[in-house]
């Protein structure tokens, strides 16, 4: 890829996005989390976060089904996903932490703000950008 747009493609990935804080972006080492992925009573996957790294895994309830097709971001059924960093599919779920009512909330329960993990825990159960529900399992 040529530096010019490799730069271009840098630059889109964040256009839409508020900046983040320091630290969000790259998985937190300290908290291990796993989340199932439901589309309604049909388990898709899990989310997995541990030693800093995201996984993301099909279900075999899903890879035995047709109804529901797969997530743009994980477009294989078979393959076992893996990234420093959160998918866009589930960091779309996380406010923006320039928020007034979203700082303060976080003041108030006392959540790391560079915790990707736990953000995703208290705001990323659902979304209105699609019809999948996030909880947390352990």
């Amino acid at each position: 890829m040529t530096g010019g747009l490799k730069s271009f493609l840098s630059r889109l990935k964040g256009v839409g996005r508020p900046e983040e804080p320091p630290g969000i972006g790259e998985a937190s080492r300290e908290s291990p989390r796993a989340f199932l992925v439901r589309y309604g009573e049909l388990e898709v996957g899990r989310l997995i976060l541990r030693e800093g790294e995201w996984e993301f895994v099909y279900s075999e309830a899903f890879k035995n089904q047709e109804r529901v097709q797969v997530l743009l971001d994980f477009p294989r059924k078979n393959k076992t996903y893996r990234m420093n960093a959160l998918w866009p599919f589930f960091a779309s779920r996380i406010p923006g932490l320039e928020q007034p009512q979203i700082r303060e909330r976080i003041r108030k329960e006392g959540i790391d703000d560079t915790d990707e993990g736990a953000l995703l825990s208290r705001f990323g159960q659902r979304s209105i950008a699609n019809p999948f529900t996030l909880v947390e399992s352990r």
